[in-house]
């Protein structure tokens, strides 16, 4: 993966779409064979009532469920990272990660119906781990079924491609604008890639990876670490929609769009994205005590 990104964000992207393609192409089938298979003896006949806003226990319980959607979708404006290496620059990143948010919410929207119609609350909570799987082999019969374990491997190779994209890129972008040491800078005069920057991102999660097998401590706080990424990445997007309303705020009266995208859409969510860390963070103090 880290070769893929060095080399050049051209075949990176080519890999990507077979990637892609691969896993969607899974998921669809599962979403489609669940539909039939269920849809005649449900488990759970289909309800509206599943997509209430009102249909959580406790504020608490939203939330939480927010920064889950916030990890869901953490990845897929990858674009924006490479702005500077695509073509028509202006608009294709922006249009390239509304639109892979829009499909990923399909289709987390399509399995979540299908899990909910083919599996029992018990067999979702013992299958907590591996909803796919089981709802794969509750759909077709082996080995086929494992149709879902080839999404889920492919998917896991697919985000580690893009994070080390998007953190190299956000290395060099650092780097640039001297936030960082200007060494991250540094464009290899062949692949006219960000190199150094990917290479201390790959360098640097091998050698986590290693510490975590190694020391129980250590994987104990990768685990910590996980489980709170998505407060983490709710902090990023938050602190994302407060430089764009900044860098922007000149040209917000100049037409109703530019109001609307620069400064009335990004702002208000960057409140939002801190007040569902405000909250899991209140909960998650509340259960350490």
């Amino acid at each position: 993966m880290a070769t893929l990104t060095i080399v050049g964000v051209s075949l990176a992207a080519k890999f990507q779409r077979i990637m892609t393609a691969i896993e969607v192409m899974s998921l669809l089938v599962l979403a489609i064979g669940a539909f039939v298979k269920f849809s005649a003896n449900p488990v759970n006949p289909f309800s509206w009532e599943w997509f209430s806003p009102t249909a959580f226990g406790n504020v608490q319980t939203f939330m939480a469920g927010m920064l889950v959607a916030m990890f869901y979708y953490f990845g897929w404006d990858v674009s924006s990272n490479v702005a500077e290496e695509t073509a028509n620059a202006n608009s294709t990143p922006g249009s390239s990660g509304v639109l892979g948010m829009i499909g990923i919410f399909l289709l987390f929207l399509l399995l979540q119906v299908a899990i909910q119609m083919g599996l029992t609350a018990d067999e979702v909570g013992q299958h907590s781990a591996d909803l796919l799987p089981a709802l794969g082999n509750a759909i077709l019969p082996r080995p086929w079924g494992s149709i879902a374990i080839l999404a889920v491997l492919v998917s896991t190779v697919g985000t580690i491609e893009t994070q080390l994209t998007q953190c190299a890129r956000t290395l060099f972008s650092m780097g640039r604008d001297r936030v960082i040491h200007e060494k991250f800078e540094e464009i290899h005069p062949r692949f006219q890639t960000p190199w150094l920057s990917g290479l201390v991102i790959t360098v640097l999660a091998l050698f986590l990876m290693i510490l975590s097998s190694t020391s129980e401590s250590i994987a104990t706080l990768m685990q910590s670490l996980i489980s709170a990424i998505g407060v983490m990445v709710s902090f990023y997007y938050g602190m994302t929609g407060l430089a764009c309303t900044l860098y922007y705020r000149k040209t917000l009266r100049q037409s109703w769009k530019n109001f609307w995208l620069r400064g009335v859409w990004p702002l208000p969510r960057r409140y939002c994205c801190y007040l569902w860390e405000f909250t899991s963070c209140l909960s998650w103090a509340g259960r350490c005590r």
